[in-house]
């Protein structure tokens, strides 16, 4: 039997989303991660007349940035998690050579 075992569960309200960006803010020492993603609007509508021409209706927005997750983290844990995101990186961009 191991000597020391360090399990991860799921929280409750875990859930997976694709972020395209960071938006980042420090407060008293420590970090806010927003991660968001980047959507354009949404179709709602398309109309075909008796021609056959068509015309589509959009939401009447051009993008909108959903933040879907906030982390706080003391500023002596950016040290870490960046190393951490330089070898998920590189093993990403050089096929972990």
């Amino acid at each position: 039997m191991p000597d020391y075992v360090i399990k991860f569960e799921k929280a409750p309200d875990y859930k997976r989303f694709v972020a395209s960006g960071l938006l980042t803010r420090l407060n008293f020492k420590l970090v806010t991660l927003d991660f968001f993603e980047e959507t354009s609007s949404t179709l709602t509508q398309v109309v075909v007349d008796e021609e056959g021409n068509t015309t589509s209706t959009f939401e009447d927005w051009n993008l909108k940035n959903y933040i879907h997750a906030s982390a706080v983290v003391s500023v002596e844990t950016i040290p870490a998690l960046i190393e951490q995101l330089q070898k998920v990186y590189h093993q990403a961009t050089n096929d972990g050579e």
